[in-house]
Order: structure tokens, then sequence, then C-alpha cells
């Protein structure tokens, strides 16, 4: 087996024998979910943000430029960097 996983570059995780399968699936269930609660949030505050201009009269430009930023900048906030909401990608 330890043959196969080196060969296959995948991981093998030890567990002590008490530990059940799926009490490590819950855990790590759990932090997804946080996580992507999180991220749900901090898009439910960018939607209410955008309407809120919209409804009162916001530039057009302004929006979009602020859209574009988020988009390519998805941990910021009104320019403040949001620490720990988002998985890195590498």
């Amino acid at each position: 087996m330890l043959e196969m996983a080196d060969q296959f570059d995948i991981p093998l995780i030890e567990l002590p024998l008490p530990t059940s399968f799926s009490d490590v699936v819950r855990e790590v269930m759990e932090r997804v979910l946080v996580q992507e609660a999180r991220h749900l949030t901090l898009l439910q505050f960018r939607y209410q943000k955008l309407s809120k201009k919209l409804l009162h009269g916001g530039r057009h430009r302004g929006i979009s430029g602020r859209a574009g930023r988020d988009a390519v900048e998805p941990g910021r906030v009104d320019g403040r960097r949001q620490s720990a909401l988002f998985f890195a990608d590498g």
C-alpha cells in the first residue's frame, strides 16, 4: 500500500485505533462549512453594499471599478484585508 501511495503521490494518514472515520469526516466537514458560511456572509455584505449604492444613486463608474477590484482581490472589503476568509490557491 505504501508503494502505491508513493507511486500515485497520494498521502496516507494513519489514525489511532479508537478514531473512527466518521469522526474525521465530521471534523473536516464542520471546518469546510464554517469557511463556506464566512464566504457567504462576505458575499451578502457586498450584495447589500452594492444594492444601497444603486438605490441611492451611486455612480456607475465607481461601482464597476469596485466590483472589478473585488473580483481580483476577493479577500478585501472596503480596501481592508480580511484574513482567514478563503483557502489560498497556491
